[in-house]
Order: C-alpha cells, then sequence, then structure tokens
C-alpha cells in the first residue's frame, strides 16, 4: 500500500486489498480505521520514519485486531509512503514454541535428577511412618501426629510427582483403567473439599476402559478440577463428561492436531467460574503462569496436564470466557491394543493402589505375634540403605524370608548361589540406578539368561525410564514407582506371587 503523509491510502495491491479491506475499497479510506484502537499510537512514528530520514525503514507490526504479525519494509516514495507487508505470524509462532520447548526441556532435565533422589527419602519417610502407625494404633495422640506427616508427605509426592512430568521422554506406564472409575475418585474427594460447589459426571459409558498410566491421568484429572474449582471462590456448578469419540469427531474439536486410527477418550471439565481473558489463555500452559492468588498456586499444573496429554498421544484444549466458565477438553487415543507390559488385553482390569501414601493399613501380624512364614523367599537388590531396611522390615512382617543386596553383581551372585542349592528365590526386587555399581537392567540381562523364568518387579523414583514404561522388553514382570508405602509394596508382592501362583 501507499500512504499519503496525511494518513490516506491513495493505492492498494490485490493482496492489500484481500486482506485489510474485508471485500471493500480501500484505496480513499483513512490507512488506522482499518487496525485496532491502540495500533496508530504504537506505530504511526515507525510509518513516518521514511519521510523523517528518507531512508527505508524495517519493523515488525502486530495487528491486534486480526491476531496477526507483519513485517513492514517502508519506503519514501512520491505523495507518501510504500509499505510492503510480509505476514510472519507463523514464524514467530513457530519461534515462540521452540523457545518454550526448549524451557520445557530444561526443566525437565532439572526436575529428573532432583525428582528420582526426592523419591527416594519419600519412600523412606513414608514408609517408617507407615510402620510406626502400624506398631502403635492405639496411641491416638501418636497417631494424630504421624497423620499430619502422612498429609505433608502425601503433598510433597504430589509435587514431585508434578516435577516428574517435565522429564524428558515422560512415557508412561499403561494398565488397562476403567476411566470412570478415576474420575469418581477424583470428584468424590473434592465434592468433601468444596461442598459449595455442585459435582455432576456425565458418563456415556459407564464401563469405558482406555490403556493409559492412571496415575499420569488421575494427575491430569485432579488438576483440571482444582483449578476449575479454584475459580468458582463463591460456589457453582461444575460438570465432568466422559465419552468415547471417533478420529473424525476428535477433529472437529481440534482442527490442527492428526489424531491416531482409533476411538478416542474424550475428557471435558464445565465450570461456571470467573473464565479466562485471551490474553490469559494465550499463556495458560507456560511454566509457573497462573491467574490464582493462592499462595500455594506453582502455576504448573496446566503444564503438566499439557505434558501428559501429549505423552498419551493426545492433546488439551481450553475455551473460556470472562465471567462465564471454562471448558477443559482432554483428548487421546484409547489404546485397545497390547499395552506396554506385554499383557494379555483381555486380561482381568488392573486396580493400583492410588493411596499415596495409604498410611492406614492395619498390621497384618499382631502384637507379640511371630509372623507365619509362607515359605516364600524374596531377593532384594537397593542400594539406597534406609529404603533398603525399610523393604526388608515390610516384607518380614509379611512372612516372607527376605535377602538385601546392594549391588547387581552381589545380586547375581546370591541369586546363583539359590538356584545350586536348590532353593531359588520366589521373587526379586530391583531398582534401576545403582550408585557406582551395575544397575537393574544389565542385572536383568544377565538373571534372565541364568533363569528366563525369573519373577521380578523393577522399582525406581525415574518414571519415565523405559523399563518401567516396558517392564516386559527387559525380563521384568511388574513395575513398582517410587515413592510407595509399604501397604502398596505388600500388596504389588502380593498380587505378583498369586498371580503366579506360588501362593493362593
Amino acid at each position: 500500500m501507499v500512504i499519503s503523509e496525511d494518513g490516506a491510502i491513495t493505492y492498494a495491491n490485490s493482496e492489500a486489498a484481500a486482506e485489510f479491506g474485508k471485500g471493500e475499497p480501500l484505496v480513499g479510506t483513512r490507512f488506522w480505521q482499518h487496525f485496532g484502537e491502540d495500533e496508530d499510537e504504537r506505530y504511526d512514528t515507525h510509518f513516518n520514519k521514511p519521510l523523517v530520514t528518507g531512508r527505508r525503514h524495517r519493523f515488525d507490526f502486530h495487528d491486534s485486531s486480526r491476531g496477526k504479525w507483519y513485517e513492514i519494509r517502508a519506503y519514501r516514495t512520491r505523495g507518501g509512503v510504500l509499505t510492503l507487508f510480509t505476514d510472519t505470524t507463523t514464524t514467530r509462532l513457530e519461534a515462540a514454541e521452540a523457545v518454550r520447548q526448549q524451557r520445557l526441556e530444561g526443566l525437565g532435565l532439572l526436575a529428573r535428577g532432583f525428582a528420582h533422589d526426592f523419591n527416594n527419602h519419600l519412600t523412606t519417610l513414608t514408609g517408617n511412618i507407615s510402620l510406626a502407625r502400624e506398631n502403635r494404633p492405639d496411641d491416638s495422640e501418636l497417631q494424630d501426629m504421624l497423620k499430619e506427616a502422612q498429609t505433608a508427605a502425601a503433598r510433597a509426592t504430589g509435587l514431585v510427582q508434578q516435577l516428574m512430568t517435565f522429564a524428558r521422554g515422560g512415557r508412561p506406564i499403561r494398565e488397562r483403567s476403567r476411566v470412570t472409575d478415576l474420575i469418581r475418585r477424583v470428584l468424590t474427594e473434592h465434592r468433601i473439599q468444596h461442598p459449595e460447589i455442585r459435582y455432576q459426571f456425565q458418563g456415556a459409558e459407564t464401563d469405558l476402559v482406555a490403556n493409559v498410566d492412571p496415575s499420569q491421568v488421575t494427575r491430569l484429572i485432579e488438576n483440571l478440577v482444582s483449578n476449575s474449582a479454584a475459580s468458582m471462590t463463591n460456589g457453582g456448578v461444575l460438570i465432568m463428561r466422559c465419552s468415547k469419540v471417533t478420529p473424525e469427531e476428535v477433529m472437529t474439536i481440534r482442527g490442527s492436531h492428526t489424531p491416531a486410527d482409533e476411538d478416542h477418550l474424550l475428557i471435558e471439565v464445565i465450570d461456571t467460574g470467573h473464565g479466562m481473558s485471551d490474553a490469559d489463555l494465550e499463556c495458560v500452559f507456560e511454566p509457573y503462569f497462573t491467574t490464582r492468588k493462592e499462595n500455594n498456586a506453582t502455576g504448573i499444573g496446566l503444564t503438566v496436564c499439557e505434558s501428559i496429554a501429549k505423552a498419551h498421544s493426545g492433546f488439551i484444549h481450553l475455551q473460556s470466557k470472562e465471567g462465564k466458565g471454562t471448558i477443559a477438553t482432554f483428548c487421546a487415543p484409547l489404546g485397545r491394543g497390547r499395552d506396554s507390559s506385554g499383557d494379555d488385553p483381555d486380561a482381568p482390569l488392573a486396580y493400583p493402589n492410588f493411596d499415596i501414601p495409604n498410611l492406614t493399613a492395619k498390621p497384618l501380624v499382631a502384637k507379640g505375634e511371630e509372623p507365619i512364614l509362607v515359605g516364600t523367599r524374596i531377593l532384594i537388590l537397593e542400594d539406597d540403605a534406609p529404603i533398603r531396611r525399610l523393604m526388608a522390615a515390610t516384607l518380614r512382617r509379611a512372612g516372607h524370608e527376605v535377602v538385601e543386596t546392594k549391588e547387581g553383581r552381589e545380586t547375581i551372585e546370591v541369586y546363583r548361589e539359590s538356584m545350586e542349592n536348590n532353593s531359588k528365590f520366589h521373587l526379586l526386587i530391583c531398582d534401576l540406578t545403582i550408585e557406582n555399581g551395575m544397575g537393574g537392567v544389565e542385572t536383568m540381562r544377565q538373571l534372565v539368561q541364568m533363569d528366563p523364568d525369573i519373577l521380578a518387579i523393577v522399582s525406581s523414583g525415574y518414571s519415565d525410564a523405559p523399563a518401567m514404561s516396558s517392564p516386559a522388553s527387559f525380563g521384568f514382570r511388574g513395575v513398582l514407582p517410587k515413592p510407595y508405602a509399604p501397604s502398596e509394596l505388600r500388596a504389588a508382592v502380593h498380587r505378583m506371587l498369586s498371580a503366579h501362583h506360588i501362593i493362593p
């Protein structure tokens, strides 16, 4: 376009007319009438600069009325300024996304190392609290104090799990999970915490099953519901919907997404809260961005949701209007095929223990009585001494014979001796990361060569480790993520031994 010195358009080519004219002629109109109210104050000096200097001037121009960015090259010409517009919106968005992904990757690397060590400490902390409660069930004052410690440990566990979602890789540990059960559990907890909010659940299929990581999806649901509850400070209505949709229907929800060629899981969280502005909507997935005023608002909840959705080959989509409310949508493939652990997809559903930590289990042995040995021998590989002692104490209380090792070569030697003495271990619980020693993967590789029928559970604070998301590929039969409570350890061992008919 050519803009005269008094701000009128004296020439516009067909591309300019199509972009800015809305089907009406541009020539003879005022230039700034085609843009937002503030644009003239912000950019008028730039457009007029060639008139002052006589030289070409290049600058970036944001057209707020259209939501676009342009690179402007302005030249002095007879009667005004010749302006060349180049749409750079896509390039700028791609560059911004690349920077964002670099930030997330850096956060992920930091979180991964931090969370692994912290998970080890939390395992020791929650485990010893649990054993203390089991030892003194009749001491109400002590139980109250330990319950406070339990609550703090649970909050710390939740924060670490949030951080771990940033970890590079972030592969889900998939299980065939009944999604409606996950949703109902979260809603039940929130109904107690927020009686001023009316919760509704609309499930098209009450038995909808998806091959997902139940812990991650529960975390996603919890974050979305928490955000909605926080937006309804004076009460309101929160509606959750869960259904199965086709790939074609997924495209109508988010046209920029290319769905897998299978049915998808759709979860919607709808609230009547204060909503968000368009500017806030553009930033909600940025780490540490938050519109909440509470001291405990971290600003990573939706970033975690987005990471979980992407790890499940899906997406999170938000729609919001200020003063009206928000609709948060999670969509991902159902994953009807074989899961990452290699188990039969028609096998009974797995229902993991979501109480983290579960510190209310009753002792398996009454005070003053000896445990009834069931004849099972369990070998432990764990280099962290407090965790190793906690595991051994927990399993011995359940009646198992336990042998502890702290390095992979020692584990292999102990296992070899047990085979030679015709007293083979029934189960191995194997940590992945051994500092200054042979780790779980290499140890398991050698043990499988020695005994193809070895029964082993892999445990780690690195939830994104390949052996945790695909245990069967490394010879393991089960997964036990850290941190865990003694009740979860006992339950995992019992399920494994029962499934393989070692105990009734």
